[in-house]
């Protein structure tokens, strides 16, 4: 395969005044030849300035034909462009020319209809588009009532080379396996700019060392600013990631991308071909395992080579917050060393979370699970418009739903006493896909005015009761708000209720003798 360059095309295009367009697309109609073949014609990837690239020719098998490059899709043949090719012989009704023919390249088709041509684009201007289109000789010799096919147009430009070096960007932060959301909403990548210049990454490559690959297309620049972060996630949502603003979310039609939750690999490379970084963890051994946090880079070790260190790295210790209130520790596009959300917060307090099963034995877990509200003011608390949060699952109240002044109201997975273990009927059945985990877990709840009002993060046993059967039940010398943030302020509740299991669900808890 020979590789070509375009001298006349590097004469004019500067002298265009064009639009500027994305770097490679399809234009116009296309028609069949003859044989019914339709022409294509395309390059595959970015056409990087002083690299070669590849332009790909499809047409009727064993066929010749001229590959037209212009610069212009408004003008050709001094008439404007698209033209119906009708105008010129019966045989070419119905195809349209859509590019200037300054420059013509015959070729040959092989016997599976293809072709292909390698060029240098070294002396091509970046920015200027270009366009393409493939007349593809695919006769009827015996009549000419058809004169072949013509591809649609296709149009693309030379981009510089992407003057990023290797460690320019360091990826200093990433969360694999967070709790507040799903992994499929949650993930995300943090990047570091080491230089004094902002670096635009659009078209840049997140991959691993198997199968798993995104290209970040974009419109718009995506900037990590000198000396700053940026934050690359699978969804930007808020309402599904927890609450993280993304700088940019790659997305699964430019390829897919995911960390696993156990040894998994992150590159960062350039369109055109720049490793600027990459990291390899492992599933526990020298890297974090945890879940529901991230794993920071240590901000006296940003660097390209000193994160490939697991010593580097720490598990992140701050919360992510918001409201509802993310409870994966993380600092998403800060520095890595400081920490605005140390703690929980302390809640309003105009209820209190005192009680939850979450794991039930009379009944299956997706049954009877549930968590108690008290209110321990003197006026009713209508809930309507307020949210509730088990895990990564909200959900907003639409309808009035009092807490009786000093009393208690149950939400639980399942509303029907029949089925949830013998819950009073005053139980509000939670929304589809809440659920409380059995390990480690958050429940919340946040009033219409996006305030916490009490939040809480059971810890599978580590300070707040874990039990089997058994409800933890908040002290009822301890309900407030700041209290039930306490493991030890908790216990196993003694009362039987329902159907066997042990809890005092809209009732007064038992005693944990404090």
């Amino acid at each position: 395969m020979n590789t070509k360059t375009l001298p006349v095309l590097c004469g004019v295009a500067a002298a265009l005044a064009l639009a500027g367009t994305a770097n490679a697309q399809s234009f116009g109609n296309a028609c069949a030849g003859n044989t019914g073949n339709t022409p294509t014609v395309g390059i595959t990837g970015l056409v990087v300035q002083g690299n070669n690239f590849t332009v790909d020719l499809t047409g009727a098998p064993s066929t010749t034909g001229l590959m037209y490059v212009g610069g212009s899709n408004v003008l050709g043949l001094g008439l404007p462009l698209p033209l119906d090719l009708g105008l010129f012989s019966p045989g070419l009704t119905g195809c349209e020319l859509n590019v200037s023919t300054d420059i013509s390249i015959g070729y040959a088709l092989d016997v599976t209809g293809a072709a292909s041509f390698t060029f240098d684009a070294t002396g091509i201007p970046a920015g200027i588009p270009l366009y393409l289109q493939n007349w593809n000789w695919d006769f009827d010799l015996v009549t000419f009532a058809n004169l072949g096919g013509w591809s649609a147009g296709f149009e693309f430009e030379v981009v510089p080379p992407s003057g990023v070096a290797a460690g320019d960007l360091v990826i200093s932060e990433y969360i694999k396996d967070p709790s507040f959301s799903a992994d499929a909403g949650g993930e995300w990548i943090e990047l570091y700019n080491t230089t004094a210049s902002d670096i635009d990454i659009r078209n840049f490559v997140l991959s691993d060392n198997d199968f798993d690959s995104t290209v970040l297309i974009s419109a718009t620049p995506i900037i990590v600013p000198a000396g700053g972060y940026a934050v690359l996630g699978n969804d930007a949502d808020p309402a599904n990631n927890g609450g993280i603003t993304l700088d940019f979310q790659y997305a699964s039609d430019n390829g897919q991308y995911f960390l696993a939750n156990g040894a998994d690999e992150i590159v960062l490379t350039t369109y055109d071909g720049i490793e600027v970084d990459r990291i390899e963890y492992d599933s526990g051994a020298l890297w974090s395992d945890a879940a529901g946090l991230s794993f920071a880079l240590n901000d006296g070790a940003l660097d390209a080579t000193l994160n490939d260190d697991p010593a580097n790295w720490a598990e992140s210790a701050c919360y992510i917050g918001g409201a509802p209130f993310n409870t994966d520790l993380a600092t998403p596009g800060t520095n890595n060393a400081s920490c605005a959300i140390p703690t929980l917060p302390a809640g309003t307090g105009e209820l209190v979370i005192s009680e939850f099963s979450q794991n039930p034995a009379a009944v299956a877990d997706s049954a009877g699970e549930y968590f108690e509200v008290h209110n321990p003011g003197g006026v009713d608390v209508d809930m309507n418009g307020w949210t509730i949060c088990t895990v990564d699952v909200c959900e907003t109240l639409a309808v009035s739903t009092v807490v009786p002044a000093g009393g208690y109201l149950v939400f639980a997975v399942n509303g029907d006493p029949l089925l949830n273990g013998g819950l009073p009927s005053s139980t509000v059945a939670m929304t589809a896909g809440q659920f409380l985990t059995n390990s480690t877990g958050s429940i919340q709840v946040v009033d219409a005015a996006n305030q916490v009002v009490g939040i809480i993060v059971y810890d599978d046993g580590a300070t707040y009761p874990d039990g089997n059967g058994a409800s933890a039940s908040l002290d009822p010398t301890k309900l407030t708000a700041a209290d039930s943030q306490v493991g030890a302020n908790w216990c196993l509740s003694t009362s039987p209720y329902g159907d066997g299991d042990l809890g005092t669900p809209a009732a007064a808890n038992d005693s944990c003798g404090l």
